[in-house]
């Protein structure tokens, strides 16, 4: 299985998105597929164009597990995602595979890992092999970002992990994606792992440097 990258992210007028792009260093006609939640807009975007209706939490990081899987199994290389809000510019980020920014020259600069659903139990042994499974060292996990709020975790304190509660909807998912991107890039080796929770089951979706 292949990578998938967090390339970059940021705000721009509906008219300035493609400059926005450029700005960063991708080009709109690199996108396949362009995925967008809130408010319709009135001009088309780059590649096929899907809009969503606002997403549950754990629904939303389900939809985002199924999307890095995809650029991780090269059945995507592009993917373009925006948040429209009334009044309000558009938030958007850029994700893409190992082939994706290898046929460009991109440099990545987040890693993005998809983890199975974890029912969820009260061993630290447990939850951290279900790291494990993910590619992912525990040592280097700093950061726990919760949509919603999810119990805590076992073994949570020992670790000195930092826990922050996300307002949901109050942020959208390109949005997290963007500021976890670039505070994960800039903090490396620190991970952190973006969850939510559906019955008893944990899902997550994991940043690390590159």
């Amino acid at each position: 299985m292949g990578e998938a990258y967090w390339v970059a992210g940021g705000v721009a007028t509906e008219a300035g998105l493609v400059h926005a792009l450029a700005e960063a260093g991708l080009r709109s006609a690199w996108m396949e597929e362009s995925h967008v939640w809130g408010v319709p807009l009135a001009q088309a975007l780059p590649g096929l164009m899907y809009a969503w209706p606002f997403l549950p939490a754990p629904s939303a990081l389900r939809w985002l597990q199924s999307q890095v899987a995809a650029l991780r199994h090269g059945e995507r290389e592009w993917l373009l995602l925006v948040q429209s809000e009334e009044g309000k510019p558009l938030v958007w980020s850029a994700l893409a595979s190992a082939g994706g920014v290898g046929r460009y020259n991109v440099l990545p600069r987040t890693r993005l890992r998809d983890l199975p659903p974890w029912q969820f139990q009260a061993s630290p042994q447990a939850w951290r092999d279900w790291l494990a499974e993910g590619g992912v060292e525990a040592a280097h996990l700093r950061y726990l970002v919760a949509l919603g709020a999810p119990p805590a975790l076992p073994g949570e304190e020992e670790m000195a992990l930092t826990r922050l509660s996300v307002p949901w909807p109050g942020d959208s998912l390109p949005a997290v994606l963007t500021q976890w991107g670039e505070r994960v890039e800039h903090e490396a080796p620190a991970v952190a792992l973006m969850m939510s929770q559906v019955g008893g089951a944990m899902v997550a979706v994991i940043l690390e440097a590159v």
